[in-house]
């Protein structure tokens, strides 16, 4: 009963460090349980939001031509499950109503609202289903443009016919990708609004899921699918194979979490040291005590219990703090992730699993970094520590220090006790300096992922060295649609491209996923492709290609110098690959590549026409850009040109920073947590170093030594760690950069993203580690300039 009562008493004469502690083990646990619940809710809830939306294991795009016959007759083939035809037509909507500037928009429309098949909209509020003239946005898109229900839309067709829409309420798409990451805006409509549009009513897009998940099934029943459709003398634009088991935008949340978990490990394994620091000076200052207890019959059973369940009370408080916290973390958490994939929010439950996980981690991780020290301690023997109590809290110092030290002439005394005492407690000095240096790497990292992100989206959008893109809804002639652009004040230089969707069709007759088929004109002043290997195209190059290493990676077997088939519209051609070009690009998106115009024309058979113009402004302010930019697309429906898109590159990037800022934030938010531990790591080595040094601040004082000056010994003292972990920081960083670039760039372009390293973040974090150094070393000043002569002298 006494041992306890020692226990008892030991953590509460020090509350200051007790509370510490606590919160130390605590920040790991509540990273740890958040992360992890979140991560189960996430991908638990996702993938069972999309299973219930019936997802399609085939998306074939067409010209909208296909009917309810057509569809009935691919429900019959052999190996299909379910087919279900829709129209999806690509418009343009007015995001200020008048006109003056356009997005792009595609409103679907459903054969049946009530009886749908495959990819399931769900009804959120308004008109279901939506009646003449009236539109459901989906609910990402109308938040995107800030509609509510009774606002009108002004959309416009290819064709430059205006009308408008009336909002009537939200439905759900799970399976279209939010707006603030595509910049695609989605609608729905009854066929009856699209006759009244003078649209077709015919199918344009064919969705069929499969009796076997098996993806080598799946492909060779999506080529006899295509080759029915294109047996009616259809193209197969665009053919599209989703994993019905996963959402498409899933590698993006298990991209963050893992990172996040990471992290989260990490400043548990810095809870970790904390406890090792403290733990140690504890057994440290109470050797006497151990002595005296082994000399009055004490066994060291008892003597190692004692400090354990003292380890063990703390890592149970820590749980008791952490695990109610982390659960709210982990809801906001999961809410924040959910909202930018547009489903439905989980509710996250702490789950038996994840409540043993923390309890495990807030027990085991404290009592295996104590072990050591509480081991060594025990092992004191009781004649040394009662003859030679107080000795080993004399230094001599160091030599070399003393000398360089010395080579200063006229250094203050306090600054040089400030510089002397760090030293005096080394194990514990490279503990503190470990969590603070850790912290700090971990926060450099982030801002140079920023900074890698962005010189790679520099080189990426750097490739494009125009200002706008501009497609049109058939093959125009060069002349005039170059001609027409050329009219428009602010217009620079405009040149005709080809563009088009195509797949590479392997030597087993199955066929890629979708290819963005760029085609400049050979020479062209308005593209820069960087160039990872091999070279760009050449003038007299015929059927070069070059590929992104997305491309690359997803199809093994080419490389430089191989030759692949790209069919465009039911014609296949053989290129030649010459180069590989760093763009974004990834199964789920598509991959980028470039062929020649003189190729394209030849490929297509469309000889001095183009269905793209590239053009350059003269402004260079976002808004007078978008201005000019409206105005080539009006021009263009004045003259019976139907444009079906027009983007800007400026805000292409926006939307892609936007995308990217999302996961530079949650990972900077973790950098938070690991600071926490760091600030705490430096605070306890603080207030534990004022402990030890109780009778020496008391012989100071005794000696002279004014309030302001033990003040200013402890705050620099501080600083100077922190200093020191700061130039450790920047080494550390360097690997850690380049782990995250490579992770990031692996996740969303297939290809190792190169580190870059900003200076600004060493800056920064010079700034915050002075702020940390001097927060953390600001209660053990007060504590050690509250101590009175009286009572240092008192102290044992």
């Amino acid at each position: 009963m006494i041992r306890w009562m020692k226990v008892f008493r030991d953590l509460w004469n020090n509350r200051s460090r007790t509370i510490l502690v606590i919160f130390s083990i605590a920040v790991g646990v509540f990273a740890i349980g958040m992360i992890a619940a979140t991560y189960q809710a996430l991908t638990a809830s996702l993938a069972n939001q999309y299973a219930g939306m019936r997802p399609a294991d085939i998306i074939l795009k067409t010209a909208p031509l296909l009917d309810d016959d057509f569809v009935s007759s691919i429900r019959h083939m052999r190996g299909v499950d379910e087919a279900e035809g829709r129209l999806a037509l690509p418009l343009r909507i007015s995001l200020d109503g008048e006109g003056r500037t356009w997005r792009d928009l595609t409103l679907y429309s459903l054969a049946d609202y009530e009886n749908q098949r495959l990819f399931l909209v769900r009804e959120q509020d308004g008109s279901w289903p939506p009646n003449k003239g009236e539109v459901l946005m989906e609910r990402a898109s109308m938040e995107f443009i800030g509609a509510q229900p009774g606002d009108q839309i002004l959309v416009k067709t290819a064709g430059g016919k205006q009308y408008r829409l009336t909002v009537t309420g939200r439905a759900h798409d799970l399976y279209r990708i939010p707006p603030v990451i595509e910049g695609w805006i989605y609608g729905y409509v009854g066929m009856d609004t699209l006759r009244w549009m003078g649209q077709p009513e015919g199918y344009n897009e064919l969705y069929v899921s499969t009796t076997s998940s098996d993806s080598t099934s799946v492909r060779a029943i999506s080529e006899k699918v295509a080759d029915r459709i294109e047996g009616l003398g259809l193209p197969v634009y665009q053919k599209t194979l989703p994993n019905r088991h996963e959402h498409p935008m899933n590698f993006i949340i298990s991209t963050i979490l893992v990172l996040l978990g990471l992290l989260a490990g990490l400043s548990l394994f810095l809870s970790g040291l904390l406890v090792v620091n403290i733990v140690s000076a504890l057994v440290a200052q109470q050797e006497r005590q151990i002595g005296i207890i082994k000399a009055i019959g004490g066994r060291s059973g008892q003597i190692i219990g004692m400090y354990f369940s003292m380890v063990i009370f703390l890592g149970l408080a820590a749980c008791m703090l952490a695990i109610p916290a982390s659960q709210l973390g982990a809801q906001a958490l999961a809410g924040f992730v959910a909202q930018l994939i547009n489903f439905d929010p989980p509710q996250v439950g702490m789950k038996p699993s994840i409540i043993l996980l923390q309890l495990g981690v807030g027990l085991i991780v404290p009592i295996l970094a104590a072990a050591p020290a509480i081991l060594s301690g025990n092992n004191v023997s009781p004649a040394r520590v009662l003859s030679e109590y107080g000795i080993n809290q004399v230094w001599g110092g160091f030599g070399t220090l003393d000398r360089l030290l010395a080579l200063i002439p006229r250094l203050p005394r306090d600054l040089l006790l400030s510089i002397r005492n760090p030293f005096r407690k080394r194990k514990r000095l490279l503990l503190s300096l470990l969590t603070l240096t850790l912290a700090g790497a971990i926060f450099m990292g982030i801002v140079n992922l920023r900074a890698s992100l962005n010189e790679t989206l520099n080189q990426m959008l750097g490739f494009w060295e125009y200002d706008a893109w501009l497609v049109v809804d058939e093959y125009v002639h060069n002349e005039r649609l170059i001609r027409t652009a050329l009219s428009v004040q602010g217009v620079e230089q405009a040149e005709a491209w080809g563009f088009t969707l195509g797949r590479y069709v392997r030597a087993d007759g199955t066929e890629s996923d979708n290819l963005y088929l760029l085609a400049p004109p050979a020479g062209t002043e308005l593209l820069n492709p960087p160039i990872i290997s091999g070279r760009g195209l050449l003038p007299e190059d015929t059927n070069a290609i070059l590929v992104s290493p997305g491309f690359l990676a997803n199809e093994p077997d080419l490389g430089i110098g191989s030759k692949m088939s790209v069919k465009i519209d039911g014609r296949e051609e053989t290129y030649t690959i010459v180069g590989v070009m760093n763009m974004m690009g990834n199964s789920t998106i598509g991959y980028f590549t470039l062929i020649d115009y003189e190729d394209f024309c030849q490929h297509v058979r469309k000889w001095n026409r183009a269905n793209a113009l590239i053009f350059t402004i003269a402004a260079s302010d976002l808004t007078a850009q978008q201005e000019v930019s409206s105005a080539v697309e009006q021009r263009y429906d004045h003259n019976n040109i139907e444009v079906i898109s027009n983007f800007l590159i400026s805000e292409e990037r926006e939307e892609i920073d936007a995308a990217f800022a999302i996961i530079v934030a949650l990972l900077m938010l973790m950098s938070v947590v690991l600071a926490t531990v760091g600030g705490l790591g430096l605070m306890g080595t603080m207030s534990l170093n004022i402990l030890e040094r109780t009778r020496e601040i008391g012989v100071m004082r005794a000696y002279g030594a004014s309030s302001k000056a033990v003040f200013r010994v402890v705050i620099i003292e501080g600083l100077l760690i922190g200093a020191m972990s700061w130039v450790l920081a920047i080494v550390f960083s360097i690997p850690i950069s380049v782990l995250l670039a490579r992770a990031i760039g692996l996740s969303f372009m297939d290809f190792p993203m190169p580190a870059s390293y900003s200076m600004g973040g060493i800056a920064i974090w010079a700034v915050l580690v002075v702020v940390i150094s001097i927060l953390a070393s600001l209660f053990p000043a007060m504590r050690a300039v509250s101590l009175t002569v009286t009572q240092v002298l008192a102290y044992e």
